[in-house]
């Protein structure tokens, strides 16, 4: 599929040209080329299927993207057939899959992040930023959540069948007294490899935090909604903050899962606990 694309019945993957060496210089360019980044087929996606114009895009994140999927990532890559009649959002979806991706919508601009280690905080909260009694903390219990990860995907060294990895950790499933089991499909995945860095990561971000000291302890991520005003209008889905509370028994870090404005123009923030550790193996390794 070119960015202008050819009528027909299959539609591989490809997508426009982005120029620039860095954040600050990338460009969309009308230029065609393949390619098998996840970044740069959302962005053709958005703009030559939605028809959303160049100036609504934040291109300087799609380059971040890009960069983090072709080098900090291990080369993660997105490889499918499209029929035409496909709902483009979906298939949207199915690329966003391939790498831990998102798109927010904010300041009038569509921007995509990726889902990763290297994220800064953007602004430190105190119980003075919450409005009062909004502040709820809640975590789910261990055996409420699955010890065991299948991650589909497809081989294509077997005739491009269906194949998958599984990631799961007999220490947990001991804790938890028994194994219960998630599946993740990821389409656009045809390597084994990236595969199980996604499955492994998924596991992580569900059943571990860390401790004071920053070692993994089997203990799932807390949840935290709060309500604040317009001082924090700011934040998006994706941030990463630092929320100092006297309800918490340190500084801990939170990624913003949801950011919504109600009739009152408080603004109601869903987030989930980030450790470092979602993004390491057993052996404290990156696995990214």
């Amino acid at each position: 599929m070119f960015r202008r694309p050819p009528r027909s019945t299959l539609l591989p993957y490809t997508t426009l040209f982005r120029s620039g060496t860095n954040a600050a210089s990338a460009a969309i360019s009308t230029a065609l080329t393949y390619s098998t980044n996840p970044a740069e087929i959302v962005l053709d996606l958005l703009t030559d299927g939605l028809n959303i114009d160049d100036s609504n895009i934040d291109v300087g994140t799609f380059w971040t993207a890009k960069q983090q999927c072709s080098t900090l990532y291990n080369d993660w890559q997105v490889n499918l057939a499209v029929i035409q009649q496909a709902n483009i959002q979906s298939i949207i979806s199915d690329v966003l899959a391939t790498c831990r991706g998102q798109i927010v919508h904010t300041a009038n601009k569509w921007k995509l992040k990726i889902d990763s280690k290297l994220q800064g905080t953007v602004s430190t909260l105190t119980d003075d930023d919450f409005i009062k009694n909004s502040l709820n903390i809640s975590m789910r219990g261990n055996k409420e959540i699955a010890n065991k990860i299948i991650f589909k995907y497809i081989n294509p060294t077997d005739e491009w069948l269906s194949a998958q990895v599984v990631k799961e950790d007999s220490a947990l499933q001991t804790f938890d007294g028994q194994t219960l089991e998630k599946t993740l499909d990821a389409k656009g995945v045809t390597n084994s490899t990236q595969a199980g860095e996604l499955a492994e990561i998924a596991l992580n971000a569900m059943r571990y935090t860390e401790n004071s000291s920053g070692y993994r302890v089997k203990q799932t991520p807390l949840v935290l909604s709060f309500a604040t005003t317009v001082k924090n209008a700011h934040l998006e889905v994706g941030d990463l903050v630092t929320i100092n509370s006297d309800l918490l028994d340190r500084n801990r870090e939170f990624i913003i899962l949801s950011v919504e404005t109600d009739q009152s123009g408080l603004i109601q923030i869903t987030s989930r606990e980030y450790a470092e550790t979602h993004y390491k193996d057993s052996s404290g390794n990156y696995i990214i």
